[in-house]
């Protein structure tokens, strides 16, 4: 993987979500981890990728030794990307349903083009040979903080209220019995209407603001999120998760 050039710093604020329009117009494997709407600490990044061909270089990435952290934050490049439940599941040996075929259960976007925003000190970074590639020409333009409810589109769910209720219910009397401290009922929905994911993504995140937001859009799949969670982080000789 080659190294991002080093980062240069903007002179003046730009709103990340005005630059990831920027970006994902046009743009076929693009991601935006999201401090949220209106954050005022924490870091945002936008940017762009090619697919990782092997998946087993990101998993063989060795952690165990870390340049210091210097201006642009603590993410500097690198991949950005998914590992399905399903396939971690199997791995630790636990029930698994069966894998969607339609989705890979796994996907790295290898980091070509970065922009850092550091929202305390109001500071962007960008990690890009051409620096100004991806930055809105109207630097104060951004997408409005009301985001217009979507038309109706008819959708199937796996499951129908009241068995959804029953099986939450289960859950808690597993966690009453002491065979689990913390479930995940997840569920799913489909509909057979093209979804436009990064207007979807501008509805999730005016709806249910999260500090840990992010969409990642790779060909004719996407992945967004509205998680306020650290999954994994490895800094300083420490791994914190």
């Amino acid at each position: 993987m080659s190294a991002l050039p080093a980062p240069v710093r903007l002179p003046d604020w730009v709103d990340p979500s005005a630059v990831f329009a920027a970006v994902a117009d046009g743009g076929e494997h693009v991601f935006w981890l999201d401090a949220g709407p209106g954050a005022d600490r924490g870091w945002s990044w936008v940017g762009t990728g090619t697919v990782e061909e092997h998946p087993e270089r990101v998993r063989g990435t060795d952690c165990s030794s870390h340049a210091p952290l210097a201006e642009g934050g603590r993410f500097r490049g690198g991949w950005v990307g998914w590992l399905g439940y399903e396939d971690a599941a199997a791995r630790a040996g636990a029930p698994r349903a069966a894998s969607d075929t339609t989705v890979p259960s796994e996907r790295w976007l290898r980091v070509d083009h970065l922009i850092a925003f550091d929202h305390a000190a109001r500071e962007v970074w960008v990690f890009s040979p051409d620096q100004g590639a991806f930055v809105p020409p109207d630097r104060e333009a951004a997408p409005p903080d009301r985001v217009e409810a979507a038309e109706p589109v008819p959708v199937r769910a796996r499951h129908e209220p009241g068995e959804y209720a029953a099986l939450v219910e289960r859950c808690r009397d597993a966690i009453r019995e002491g065979d689990a401290y913390q479930l995940c009922l997840t569920t799913r929905f489909e509909t057979p209407v093209a979804v436009d994911p990064v207007a979807a993504f501008g509805r999730l995140r005016s709806s249910t603001p999260a500090h840990h937001g992010g969409l990642i859009v790779s060909g004719v799949h996407a992945l967004a999120s509205a998680s306020p969670e650290r999954f994994l982080e490895v800094a300083d000789g420490l791994v914190r998760t």
